[in-house]
Parts: structure tokens; C-alpha cells; sequence
């Protein structure tokens, strides 16, 4: 039982975001229960990846149930806010936040055209836009959630963009790239 825990404590924490989505879904957009899912959520997806490192070990599977659960977490989360927040977004974070998610579904298109299968990227400028849209989400009281929206939205283009590049650039799928300058770097040793 020991070895088993072990092997799979990243997985567990990383599952826990999971819950967590429902838990947001379920409560009302800034209020305790929402801060509460928010952060343990938060603390889940922080932890996972050094627990991985340090203990259990990188693995594939740990990588697709990251992937999902950071799919289930912030994309319930971000989801949860704008439907239950609509009518306080203005309209310029409402066009904005459209173009994130055209550059995703453009970006999931080239994957499954190009590689067959989904392979969500584990960028930086992906992991600055999840840590933007979590602190944003505590600052909504004092900046509005107009701002918050443009704010987490040019970031989650720019990584969008990114994302796109990467996969056209790529041969195969590269799901822990860091960055584009990673790819372009590798085609021109070549």
C-alpha cells in the first residue's frame, strides 16, 4: 500500500482539482466556498508537479491527468465566472475573451488534424496564464471583472498563439515544450 501511494501521490493531487471544479461550479462566483475550491485547487496543481519531481517520478499518465484536471479546473472555473457574471463583463472583455477561445479551438484542431490526438501544451507562457487567471480571480473585487477578463484574456491569446506556432512548426507532438524559442532553436540545429 505504501509503494502504491507513493508511486501515485502526484496523481492524487493533481486529481484533486477535479472536485475541486465541481465544488466551484456548485458555489457562488467571490464568495467563501468559491475562495475556498479556488485555493485548494490552486494549492493542487502548485504541488503536483514537485511531488512528481521529487518523489513519484514523471510520468505519462501523470502528464494526461494533469492536463485534464488543469482542463476541468481552470476551464469550469473561467467558464463558471463569465456565465454567472455575464451581464457585469462589458463587452470589450466579452470580444476579447472570444478570440482566447477561437485560438484554442484552432490550436486543439491543428493537434487533431496534424498529431491525431489532443496534446495540451505545458508551456510557460500556459503556466503564467493559469497562475494569472487564479491571482486575477482574488482581485476581481478591486479591479472588476471587466479588467480581469481583458487582463487573463491577451495572456491566454499570446499563449494561444504560441501554441499554434508550436504545432506548426513541430513533427510530432510536444506536449512539455517550454516555449516556442525551444522549437526554433531545435530546427535550426538541423
Amino acid at each position: 500500500m505504501k509503494d502504491f501511494l507513493k508511486r501515485n501521490a502526484a496523481n492524487m493531487i493533481t486529481l484533486v482539482r477535479i472536485p475541486c471544479a465541481l465544488g466551484i461550479v456548485m458555489s457562488e462566483p467571490f464568495s467563501v466556498m468559491f475562495y475556498t475550491f479556488l485555493t485548494i485547487g490552486g494549492l493542487s496543481d502548485a504541488l503536483d508537479g514537485a511531488v512528481a519531481r521529487r518523489i513519484s517520478g514523471d510520468s505519462p499518465l501523470g502528464a494526461t491527468l494533469d492536463s485534464i484536471s488543469d482542463l476541468c479546473f481552470f476551464g469550469s472555473t473561467v467558464l463558471s465566472v463569465i456565465l454567472k457574471e455575464y451581464g457585469q463583463i462589458g463587452l470589450s472583455a466579452k470580444l476579447v475573451f472570444s478570440l482566447v477561445v477561437v485560438t484554442r479551438l484552432i490550436s486543439y484542431l491543428i493537434q487533431l488534424v496534424k498529431f491525431r490526438q489532443m496534446a495540451p501544451l505545458h508551456t510557460l507562457l500556459n503556466k503564467f496564464a493559469s497562475i494569472s487567471i487564479f491571482i486575477l480571480l482574488f482581485l476581481i473585487p478591486f479591479i472588476g471583472i471587466t479588467a480581469a477578463v481583458i487582463i487573463a484574456s491577451v495572456i491566454g491569446i499570446i499563449g494561444g498563439i504560441e501554441e499554434i506556432i508550436i504545432h506548426l512548426l513541430s513533427e510530432k507532438p510536444r506536449s512539455n515544450t517550454l516555449s516556442v524559442l525551444v522549437v526554433l532553436k531545435e530546427r535550426k540545429k538541423k
